[in-house]
């Protein structure tokens, strides 16, 4: 004795198969996504803390040149107020050696 399916029940069958066929299908899917999606965010996460060591770098560099350039300008100021006061000091000298009627070294060598 065989039972004789319907029409409607062999349809009912072929729903159903098509369903559970797109549900696994979807899973492996969904599956095979994430385990890429996990090594991508391995990947990228190792690079971007690569590139926050590399940006920590440049930064610190950065404030080295930074003071650096901060110290000559001192420095540079520093010579400069150094020059004008020696050149007040020889023009003081010898304005005081002009007035007293010594000879200055300047005036040997002319």
């Amino acid at each position: 004795m065989t039972a004789a399916l319907t029409s409607l029940e062999i349809a009912g069958l072929i729903r159903d198969i098509a369903l559970i066929s797109f549900f696994v299908i979807g899973s492996i899917g969904l599956l095979v996504g994430l385990l890429l999606g996990l090594k991508f965010y391995r990947r990228t996460k190792n690079l971007m803390d690569r590139v926050d060591a590399g940006v920590d770098r440049v930064e610190a560099m950065v404030d080295s040149v930074d003071s650096t350039a901060s110290t000559v300008r001192k420095t540079a100021t520093s010579m400069n107020r150094g020059m004008r006061a020696g050149d007040f000091a020889r023009s003081a000298f010898s304005s005081v050696l002009s007035r007293r009627g010594g000879d200055s070294d300047d005036s040997e060598s002319k």
